[in-house]
């Protein structure tokens, strides 16, 4: 659900680094707060971090508005065209950026059932399982992916970092 960019600077108004942690942002929230009790000790730099803090909030609002709107619209694709693989990869990555990563691989395995060929699908996946640690499941989706283009080189420079991963 989309954030409301003016309740982000109210709050980053207030209270500094309230407004980032409305928008899921704790621990950016919580840097901008100790910065704010060192302002205390240094009084010169207080306006300026007040201000960056109510920018900042703002300016996560917006993007995070941003991809909500860039999901709906791929959402809109795909009631048009269920089958549409290259929407259900953005969707995918549109998830990953908003930290839902359980929905981001639901798209990924989507968008693969529905093109099995389709690379780019395949290293996202695989790129997400590396990021939560599950290596084995990333080796095989890179080693897929490697299987369609044995000569892609993040592919195949990610298998053996993975590799490396399960080794260790």
């Amino acid at each position: 659900y989309k954030k409301s960019k003016l309740l982000s600077v109210l709050l980053s108004l207030f209270i500094p680094g309230l407004g980032q942690i409305y928008l899921g942002e704790f621990f950016r929230g919580l840097k901008i707060f100790i910065f704010v009790i060192v302002g205390v000790i240094i009084p010169i730099i207080l306006p300026f971090i007040w201000i960056y803090g109510m920018a900042d909030a703002y300016r996560i609002a917006k993007n995070q508005n941003l991809m909500i709107d860039s999901i709906k619209h791929l959402k809109e694709r795909l009631e048009f065209n269920p089958y549409d693989y290259d929407a259900w990869t953005g969707m995918g990555i549109m998830f990953i950026v908003l930290g839902n990563h359980t929905r981001a691989l639901n798209c990924f395995d989507n968008a693969i059932s529905i093109n099995p060929s389709d690379i780019d699908s395949w290293i996202y996946k695989a790129n997400l399982l590396y990021g939560l640690k599950r290596y084995s499941e990333a080796c095989e989706c890179y080693d897929k992916a490697l299987e369609l283009n044995p000569h892609h080189l993040e592919a195949r420079r990610m298998r053996e970092k993975t590799y490396r991963k399960i080794k260790t």
